[in-house]
């Protein structure tokens, strides 16, 4: 028997103008066609068959079981829940086949979540179960299925760690309303949005923003609108006059709504910058046109990005007190749409979830490896240290990307062969010109015969350069917290501690115009430890 072409499409096109699923085809003993109830053809051949009824079904046969509920269920964290389970046979049975969890159990039809102990603050927020409908044998009549429970973050947690990002010192005479620093706080909670209130008359409060009636000690609280409020105690100090010396422009915070961080997006709404440093006189600039939206002369440059195109955004201050100066780069990273997961509220360039329990003067640089810095100042990635992956650790390729990809000379080449290369920033020295120290833990130990090289973006590779500001040590120890260091680089040692002036040719900021850095408060630096290439050596009195 065959079904010619025109019947079966006569067939698909009757049935799909009646709305039906399930059809039935009778055979004929000749080559007639014939008719069923249903109204589809069929043509014989020329050979006697039995006649028989054959039940067809297109696209979906409702006689085959399936499991009709939802496999999906949206649960708030913390509470227990019970789903009915249906299937297209009332007459189907339901066994739970797989809890991994052990959070289901299941009751005739009601599979019930208890999930009185579960958190969406914990590292699971969803949980599944496979349950199996059954109305006999045969693989039409079983079927499983898998359901996820999806937690639903209440807030739940009560904010912590008030932070006061700014100058906590301020001059003499500051005009009334002065920007002295911006609040921020810690919630396990997703996107709560906090409000803060003070105790101190001498200080208002504009959202986030202290600003400033009188210097006087000062008691804030923040709550999240429903949890217990936390508080904490800050003292801002007055100075009555402005010291004749080149300001030290200790830290840049950035926010953007209530996010903070080098990060930043084009929707997110307009961006403050807020510098820590004290002068007479501030003048902003930038790379991207922008026009500074607050008040002429103030720590602060405000802007909306929301025309501006995505890559790394460039700003310059420049701060003068009396006779001196000094001046400071902060780079941006401008994204079309900013994660939602990431946090940055120490604002070193790296998330939050990824720096757990590490302080301000502690940055990552590798697999449970860090870069330390002195306890007052703070630490931070270097302008190429995204592309580490929240990392001061690169690798060669890594620093090649990030040079082409911002249109920069390629000066990355170098006549060593190039090991591990540490990108970071000390900031909040305790004056222009000091010095500061870095110990960072090696992922690899320094080989045999090895070279510091230092790296500019301005004019590449050179070696570090050791005076009395500029020292090599490095030790084998399990913490490399001890005092046993040694003078250079020791084969076989994984410890590095190097000390670094800032302005001086191992500081890495600013335009290198005449091979050094900026004198400003800050150390940038861009180091890796590299091995001399295989060399043929000649000499006019050997024989080979």
């Amino acid at each position: 028997m065959a079904i010619g072409a025109n019947a079966i499409n006569a067939i698909k096109n009757d049935f799909n103008s009646r709305g039906n699923r399930v059809f039935t085809i009778t055979t004929a003993y000749n080559n007639d066609p014939v008719a069923t109830d249903q109204g589809s053809f069929i043509r014989g051949d020329n050979e006697w068959l039995p006649q028989q009824i054959i039940n067809l079904c297109w696209e979906y046969c409702p006689n085959t079981l399936a499991i009709t509920s939802t496999n999906s269920i949206n649960v708030n964290e913390g509470a227990p829940s019970n789903h009915t389970l249906v299937a297209n046979d009332t007459n189907a049975t339901f066994n739970l086949i797989e809890n991994t969890s052990g959070l289901f159990s299941l009751t005739g039809t009601t599979l019930t979540f208890n999930g009185t102990t579960t958190d969406f603050e914990s590292n699971t927020k969803s949980y599944t179960a496979k349950v199996k409908a059954t109305t006999g044998d045969g693989e039409d009549k079983n079927v499983e299925q898998t359901i996820t429970v999806n937690l639903i973050d209440l807030n739940d947690e009560t904010p912590t760690a008030i932070t006061l990002t700014g100058s906590r010192t301020i001059a003499e005479n500051t005009a009334t309303s002065t920007e002295i620093g911006t609040l921020s706080a810690t919630d396990a909670d997703v996107d709560d949005i906090f409000t803060y209130t003070n105790s101190n008359t001498a200080f208002t409060l504009d959202s986030n923003k202290l600003k400033l009636n009188t210097a006087i000690d000062y008691e804030t609280s923040t709550s999240d609108g429903t949890n217990a409020p936390t508080t904490k105690a800050f003292t801002i100090a007055i100075i009555t006059s402005v010291p004749d010396i080149a300001p030290v422009i200790k830290q840049f915070t950035i926010t953007q709504g209530n996010n903070q961080g080098r990060v930043i997006s084009k929707t997110g709404g307009s961006v403050t910058v807020h510098a820590t440093v004290i002068a007479k006189t501030y003048e902003w600039s930038n790379n991207f046109n922008v026009t500074d939206t607050s008040e002429d002369n103030d720590v602060v440059f405000v802007f909306n990005p929301a025309n501006i195109d995505i890559g790394i955004l460039t700003i310059t201050l420049k701060a003068t007190a009396n006779t001196h100066s000094s001046e400071r780069v902060l780079k941006l990273e401008l994204v079309d749409t900013r994660p939602s997961d990431w946090t940055d509220v120490n604002n070193n360039g790296i998330s939050d979830s990824e720096e757990s329990g590490h302080s301000n003067n502690e940055l990552l640089a590798g697999t449970d490896k860090k870069i330390t810095s002195p306890v007052d100042t703070r630490i931070l990635l270097g302008v190429m240290g995204k592309m580490g992956k929240d990392s001061g650790r690169l690798t060669l390729t890594q620093m090649e990307t990030y040079v082409t990809g911002n249109n920069l000379t390629d000066n990355t080449s170098d006549t060593m062969s190039t090991g591990d290369i540490y990108d970071y920033v000390v900031e909040g020295l305790s004056a222009v010109g000091a010095t500061t120290e870095v110990i960072i833990e090696l992922t690899a130990i320094i080989p045999k015969e090895a070279e510091l090289r230092r790296y500019s973006l301005a004019t590449g590779w050179a070696n570090f350069e050791v005076d009395a500001n500029n020292i090599i040590q490095s030790k084998t120890s399990a913490t490399c917290t001890d005092d046993s260091w040694e003078a250079g680089l020791i084969t076989g040692a994984n410890c590095l501690k190097l000390t670094i002036k800032d302005g001086g040719t191992n500081d890495t900021d600013g335009t290198q115009s005449d091979n050094t850095g900026d004198a400003n408060g800050v150390v940038a630096s861009t180091i890796s430890i590299v091995t001399p290439t295989s060399t043929l050596r000649f000499c006019r009195l050997c024989r080979f």
